[in-house]
């Protein structure tokens, strides 16, 4: 498939890995954030910042996070939040210029 996040799989293993690539529910997006967001550990008296994420199947999230927080956070995040994508490997990326955030440690700001 043109785009998937995994490549078809043919054999005894095709439907486990299809489940694992199918995107998930509105229900299963919301819990997902709801739960990336409590894990997340934002404290609202330390400087904030909004983060929107663009994923590969068009949809958005928009990640609210401390200035303290870091790349391995904001990747966290978007596993929890959309664990069909966990499976995976993705890039973040910055808008122009364009960097792919690869060290973990590094701040988000």
């Amino acid at each position: 498939m043109l785009g998937g996040t995994v490549p078809e799989v043919v054999g005894a293993g095709a439907a486990t890995a299809a489940a694992a690539a199918t995107p998930s529910s509105a229900s299963d997006n919301a819990s997902g954030e709801a739960a990336a967001k409590e894990r997340a550990n934002v404290d609202p008296s330390k400087p904030t910042t909004n983060i929107q994420v663009r994923l590969n199947d068009g949809s958005r999230l928009v990640v609210r996070l401390n200035h303290s927080h870091t790349v391995g956070d904001l990747r966290e995040f978007v596993s929890l939040a959309r664990p069909h994508l966990a499976a995976s490997p993705f890039n973040l990326l910055t808008t122009f210029p364009s960097k792919v955030g690869e060290a973990k440690r590094q701040k988000i700001i």
